[in-house]
């Protein structure tokens, strides 16, 4: 167990600690689990917005999607990048050739080709396809032109050789291409099923090709989702599960937990307001440090308010991590932020943080006065103006937004006033620009520093703050196209000492997850990169 349980000293983290450490026994079970059928029973927090992986950018589309279809690479059982449709490659500084699996199939038996791979990249590229990570894919050549409507998607450097050798031309080196072609952006497509539903493709379970170890069997919106295993998927003699049941779509962490304790369900995360529900009733729990990045996003836009240097830098020197993460969180595992990179990132296998820590700089609060009154000064203002703050909807998130607005009501006072939203809405409105600050996160979407490093590129769809800095964008080249791991980590430093300096993000924790699951669901992996939680590899044990 981490030291940070000695931070605590009452009797509910002592509990807390010895219950995940193992060391504290305890005899409750659930269910959520039928060994006769070899099926369980999960529930969602939201439903996916979309499982059409051209367009899925959030994490419980990634999640259906990372059970049900499989791209080039995958993650492995100890979370490892290995061969997923890929049985082997070759990798030079600007070509990337796959071999694909012969015995790869979709769910209907058809192969699984090079040419799905063509259709899928064309189809993500097509400017008409708004495709949100459509930028993931601009380190293949001509990617970026065919975006923007320049040339033809023809032009796309990626050659079907034959139905199982995939030639992939690069504009430039790129260390991460392999980690990319993991993510569901890269997912393959068969051009029949896009070519039927058109604008409709993926929108039912029935409406797309499924070749991944599950197949999504019935989907009823805001209801219910069943996947059954995938009897042509390649590797189906690793898969023990034959159904995962999603019955239960909820945000509430009261109704999760009840669902669990009443056998409806075979694993959920704890909130931080049930937690001392859990332990008094002895649930089994378990941690696991995802380390996904939380943070406050800064509205840039002309006319905001937040777009003025001196009240963002205000309100990064009111604020404290260490009082958020020790006192309103709680919880071990949780760390404070320093830095859009987490602490765990690396770059080919070396720490960035190990090379390039963050300025850590402790809040000040005469300072941060002196701050708000010199922007109060400049803007004409008798007293600072109310902002408005985008969050989600679920009780962490609204305890977490309401003690930042006491932290910077009486720190500065400066008025937060409080949005609540449920994910989907949340998202619309910042990719609308309809917010000053937004409370958000970031998971990695591929095992790099790149994932979180472009986040606030000029040209990047998901800087939904609008930050702009030619200097940001021309070093975020360099990380992109170096094969030299040293100048690529001197790069990421400087990306990191720029969003310091212009306080382009605030960043408040980076976060664990305490969950409960049935004793006798063995081998599910909780993951940071790909689906988590995962259960390509779980099975289930009849005697707990």
């Amino acid at each position: 167990m981490m030291s940070y349980c000695g931070r605590f000293q009452s009797a509910r983290y002592l509990v807390l600690c010895l219950l995940l450490s193992g060391t504290f026994q305890v005899c409750a079970e659930s269910g959520g689990v039928d060994p006769q059928s070899r099926s369980i029973g999960i529930a969602l927090t939201s439903e996916p917005p979309s499982l059409n992986s051209l367009t899925t950018q959030d994490q419980y589309g990634s999640f259906i999607l990372g059970h049900v279809k499989e791209g080039l690479m995958r993650y492995g059982k100890d979370g490892e990048l290995t061969g997923g449709v890929a049985e082997r490659w070759e990798v030079t500084a600007t070509r990337v050739t796959f071999y694909l699996r012969r015995n790869a199939r979709w769910h209907d038996g058809v192969p699984v080709t090079a040419k799905d791979f063509v259709t899928a990249w064309q189809a993500v590229l097509n400017p008409a396809s708004a495709a949100p990570n459509a930028h993931l894919l601009y380190p293949i050549r001509g990617a970026e032109a065919i975006n923007k409507g320049q040339i033809p998607a023809e032009q796309l450097g990626v050659n079907a050789v034959d139905d199982h050798t995939l030639v992939v031309e690069l504009e430039a080196p790129c260390a991460y291409f392999l980690a990319l072609t993991a993510y569901a952006t890269f997912l393959p497509v068969r051009a029949d099923y896009l070519e039927r539903f058109g604008s409709r493709y993926a929108a039912e379970a029935g409406f797309q090709a499924y070749n991944g170890a599950f197949k999504l069997d019935t989907w009823i919106h805001g209801a219910r989702l069943l996947l059954r295993k995938n009897p042509t998927y390649w590797d189906q003699a690793s898969i023990q599960l034959d159904e995962i049941r999603i019955d239960h779509v909820t945000s509430d962490p009261l109704a999760l937990m009840n669902l669990y304790s009443d056998g409806a369900i075979a694993m959920t995360d704890i909130g931080v307001d049930n937690l001392d529900l859990s332990l008094r009733r002895g649930l089994p729990l378990s941690q696991f440090e995802v380390a996904n990045l939380f943070y406050l996003r800064f509205n840039f836009a002309e006319g905001r308010w937040t777009s003025d240097p001196d009240l963002r830098e205000a309100i990064r020197l009111a604020f404290n991590a260490d009082e958020m993460v020790n006192k309103v969180i709680a919880l071990p595992g949780f760390r404070p932020a320093r830095s859009l990179f987490p602490t765990y990132i690396q770059s080919q296998g070396q720490s960035l943080r190990a090379h390039y820590p963050p300025d850590v700089r402790p809040p000040d609060l005469t300072q941060a006065r002196q701050k708000m009154q010199a922007f109060l000064q400049r803007k004409g203002l008798d007293a600072p103006p109310a902002l408005h703050l985008l969050t989600s909807d679920t009780p962490g998130a609204a305890k977490q937004a309401e003690y930042l607005q006491s932290v910077f009501q009486s720190a500065l006072n400066l008025s937060l006033k409080i949005d609540k939203q449920i994910f989907k809405q949340r998202l619309a409105k910042e990719n609308q620009g309809d917010f000053d600050i937004s409370m958000t996160g970031w998971g990695p979407d591929y095992d790099d520093p790149m994932t979180f490093a472009d986040l606030f590129a000029s040209w990047n769809p998901n800087n939904r703050g609008g930050y702009r800095n030619p200097e940001y964008d021309r070093w975020l080249e360099v990380a992109k196209t170096t094969l030299d791991n040293q100048e690529r980590l001197a790069a990421f430093g400087q990306l990191q000492a720029l969003l310091q300096r212009d306080v382009a993000l605030l960043p408040l924790y980076e976060n664990a997850l305490i969950y409960v699951k049935d004793s006798r669901l063995k081998g599910v992996q909780r993951r940071r990169f790909g689906a988590d939680p995962a259960f390509h590899y779980a099975w289930i044990e009849e005697t707990p």
